[in-house]
């Protein structure tokens, strides 16, 4: 894969891949010249750059999911809060308390809360977020499109409901 990459630059700039793994390799020891550390090799250095985007877009989808659920928890008693308080005492109480998890629930940070993405969010997912449900199509005229972020709204809302009990 690293050699497909290395052709593209290679072609896109009129050089050779020797060309590239140079100056990428120099560029790589100028960055290090005041640290003791060892240079790393291209695909080492292509991997680090992979990772730090990675975790750039991660950040940038957690700051995102967070500024939805604030200015969601802005638009006081609105319909969709409702239908998602509607939807606490139908299936969220029940849930979490069939499982023992109510107390670890309320007592979570808010930054823990994905904990409950892959549980009770895939049950919000694929039980009640369907694209005809009321919640859904309110939820997208709140400007809120993604599943996930649905989900993570509700969760946050119960969460944040729980605490003020």
């Amino acid at each position: 894969m690293n050699r497909k990459i290395y052709e593209r630059l290679a072609r896109k700039y009129g050089v050779t891949v020797d060309d590239i793994k140079r100056d990428m390799g120099e560029d790589v020891m100028a960055q290090n010249m005041t640290k003791d550390v060892t240079v790393p090799t291209v695909d080492e250095f292509i991997n680090l750059v992979v990772n730090k985007i990675k975790n750039e877009i991660k950040n940038e989808e957690i700051e995102r999911t967070a500024a939805e659920i604030e200015h969601f928890n802005n638009l006081a008693d609105t319909p969709l809060k409702k239908l998602i308080m509607d939807l606490w005492v139908s299936y969220g109480n029940n849930i979490l308390a069939e499982q023992n998890l109510l107390s670890e629930f309320k007592n979570k940070e808010s930054d823990e809360l994905y904990e409950y993405s892959f549980g009770l969010g895939l049950f919000l997912r694929n039980n009640i977020l369907t694209e005809e449900s009321e919640i859904y199509k309110i939820f997208k005229e709140n400007g809120i499109h993604g599943r996930d972020d649905m989900s993570s709204v509700i969760i946050s809302t119960w969460h944040t409901a729980l605490q003020h009990q």
